[in-house]
């Protein structure tokens, strides 16, 4: 008996860390998402299925801040977060092809692979993100921050 709740408290106690943890994101190609050629830049993503939507929408806006402030300021930045697959994706080889092809700058035949998209866009005088977050290629929830 007590081995039975002795495994129940691990699995309990598993179950809550993993859903405090913050998700893993990382540039698909760094060299890419520094051009200043492009409004779009590609990551992949992981860890991010058990935080609540609210909770991965604060992360991605944080995470956004930082590649905003590092980019030059672009007048529009799309940044893409594609899932992170356990045997590797071959998201780098298309990211060039979307990016000049697709005027939205999606991954083509990656569509259900898209979890978020960060949205930026500036003047002198305002600024507007809008964070959509997808499941399955559709819509799930957006949120929109102004400054």
């Amino acid at each position: 008996m007590k081995h039975i709740v002795l495994i129940f408290s691990c699995v309990f106690l598993i179950q809550c860390t993993s859903t405090m943890t913050k998700p893993t994101m990382e540039a698909i190609d760094s060299e890419f998402n520094q051009k200043s050629e492009y409004n779009f830049q590609y990551f992949e993503i992981s860890n991010y299925e058990k935080i609540p939507v609210d909770s991965l929408i604060s992360d991605l806006n944080s995470y956004a801040d930082q590649m905003i402030n590092t980019s030059s300021k672009e007048e529009e930045l799309t940044l893409f977060f594609y899932r992170k697959k356990l045997l590797g994706s071959n998201y780098k080889d298309k990211i060039y092809d979307a990016a000049k092809e697709n005027e939205f700058g999606g991954i083509e035949g990656h569509e259900k692979d898209l979890v978020a998209k960060v949205w930026f866009t500036s003047n002198h005088e305002s600024e507007v993100r809008k964070v959509f977050i997808y499941e399955e290629n559709e819509l799930k929830k957006m949120t929109e921050f102004k400054k």
